[in-house]
């Protein structure tokens, strides 16, 4: 078999995942417009999910002033900035989580 190894699981130190299909960042820039997760972004990554990748990677999430020189370039960025953003963050990994995926996010 030519993929022999994709389907099959691998540990990133402590944390295994169920195969080595990798979503990469891609900058889809689907939150509010304040840095919250939106439902079109849990849905998007959660279809994915379903799909079948084994890890999501996501875009950068800013964490505000004066850390994020990306809060400038890109309005639409994810955001953990304040303890507002946490709810959204939680449902948005538990909803990727609930289908066997990890994820991680970028922080600047």
């Amino acid at each position: 078999m030519q993929f022999e190894n994709l389907f099959k699981p691998i540990k990133i130190g402590s944390v295994e995942i169920k195969n080595r299909i990798v979503l990469s960042p891609m900058n889809v820039h689907m939150s509010d417009g304040k840095g919250y997760i939106s439902d079109q972004d849990i849905c998007f990554h959660v279809a994915r999910a379903k799909g079948g990748v084994g890890l999501i990677q996501l875009t950068v999430a800013s964490l505000g002033r004066p850390y994020a020189s990306q809060l400038i370039f890109g309005p639409g960025v994810l955001g953990m900035m304040t303890d507002d953003h946490i709810a959204g963050c939680r449902r948005f990994v538990d909803a990727i989580h609930s289908h066997g995926t990890k994820i991680s996010f970028s922080l600047v």
